[in-house]
């Protein structure tokens, strides 16, 4: 009965001769209505990783795939030519496609022989629409021949169409000065490639590469078309996602420029635009920047800004921080009464050239002065001041006191004391 019913179909079924894969990542689509037949391989494995249950080897291995489209049984007759040894395994029901391959378990066996027949018949109880089933049928014999398949029995059949699968609509927003991205990439699910895509305008895209400088938002339609198994006539419908794709302008920093400083000027606070940034930089603490704290010479300062879009901009200005020039009027000094002195100052570091601010208003690079305390104040080129100050001393005025005397006749012996009292520095010098 087998046979006969094989023939019928035979004559009312096209056929074709398919080739087959040894992997059920790569598996081939089964439609009904079509006899396949393909050469079966020899001195080949199946992989290592499925439960092949009832099979206690699985040589010459060819995955095929199925979906449900009518509910209900399903007979699929397997017939080898010449008449040799094969054996068959199926696997379902599934319902996820790409997870499929990785969930050969035993729970999942529907079907499975291991006989020496040459036809084998394997049965599928109460299908249900969409899902999905694995076909293994081997070549036992390991001898050529070639294998026939087809449905031969029971009400369900299956979807003749490899569906397009065009992911999930997705809404995403990006910033003017992120780099552009696949559009593929930014739906959900697991889109196809080679699809098409259309913009706002239903004008196709020639590119799916999405640079935000470019191209304007919208949303975007992104088509898969689906197309029949090997040896299906039938016209399988498109699937269909969306992209809406929002981009934003990158915020616009003002960060004013700060003036050169000295290294003991006050802290200034920096003030970019928009505000509620961050800065950063040496010198810093929040917004407010202390040359003390700095590093003599150019300090870049950075300011980073991210709006609530989460677009991003960073602005940076160099502050330079100058050293103050080092002003040395040398020790405290102590010269003769009735003396004066030349200062001479010793300036270093600082920018020249320098100019001079004396206490007395004079601005000469040196001052000759008899005592007091003197101050010097010096400006660099860059404006920067550095002081010292110096005292200078007098020695004290000797002051002689004399004492004594009284009247003495002038007989070359009469006497008289005189007292002589010096106030000053030794050695002194007496001139009567």
């Amino acid at each position: 009965m087998k046979r006969k019913l094989l023939i019928i179909i035979t004559l009312f079924s096209s056929i074709f001769m398919y080739s087959q894969s040894s992997d059920c990542s790569t598996a081939e689509g089964f439609c009904t209505g079509t006899n396949y037949t393909f050469p079966a391989s020899t001195n080949t494995t199946a992989p290592v990783g499925p439960d092949y249950g009832c099979l206690g080897s699985q040589p010459n291995p060819a995955f095929y795939f199925l979906q449900i489209d009518q509910p209900g049984d399903l007979t699929i007759t397997m017939q080898s030519t010449p008449l040799v040894d094969i054996d068959f395994i199926c696997w379902g029901p599934f319902t996820d496609p790409s997870t499929m391959c990785d969930s050969l378990t035993g729970a999942y066996i529907e079907d499975c022989s291991y006989s020496t027949a040459a036809v084998e018949d394997c049965d599928i109880i109460n299908a249900v629409t969409g899902q999905f089933y694995i076909l293994l049928i081997t070549n036992y014999s390991n001898q050529n021949c070639n294998i026939d398949f087809s449905q031969t029995g029971g009400n369900g059949t299956t979807n003749c169409c490899i569906e397009g699968d065009a992911g999930l609509d997705n809404i995403v927003n990006f910033c003017e000065s992120d780099p552009g991205f696949i559009l593929e990439s930014q739906l959900n699910g697991n889109p196809s490639i080679g699809g098409v895509w259309y913009d706002n305008s239903w004008t196709s895209l020639t590119s799916n590469n999405f640079d935000p400088l470019l191209l304007v938002n919208g949303t975007f339609s992104y088509i898969v078309q689906g197309t029949p198994v090997p040896g299906a006539t039938v016209t399988c419908p498109d699937d269909t996602s969306y992209l809406t794709i929002n981009s934003n302008p990158n915020p616009v920093i003002v960060f004013p420029a700060v003036n050169d400083l000295c290294s003991d000027n006050p802290s200034i606070n920096l003030s970019a635009i928009p505000i509620g940034g961050a800065y950063s930089g040496n010198g810093l603490s929040g917004n407010t920047f202390t040359p003390s704290t700095s590093i003599i010479g150019n300090n870049i300062i950075t300011y980073d800004f991210t709006d609530a879009n989460g677009c991003n901009d960073a602005e940076s200005q160099t502050i330079k921080v100058n050293e103050l020039p080092i002003v040395n009027l040398g020790n405290d000094l102590t010269i003769p009464c009735r003396a004066s002195t030349i200062i001479n100052p010793t300036v270093t570091n600082g920018s020249t050239p320098y100019s001079y601010l004396w206490n007395d208003g004079s601005t000469s690079s040196t001052l000759n002065v008899e005592e007091g305390t003197i101050t010097l104040i010096v400006t660099d080129d860059n404006g920067c001041l550095g002081n010292d100050q110096i005292i200078i001393n007098q020695d004290i005025t000797p002051i002689a006191i004399i004492s004594g005397g009284g009247p003495i006749c002038d007989d070359g012996e009469t006497t008289t004391e005189v007292y002589f009292n010096f106030n000053g520095l030794l050695p002194w010098n007496l001139t009567y």
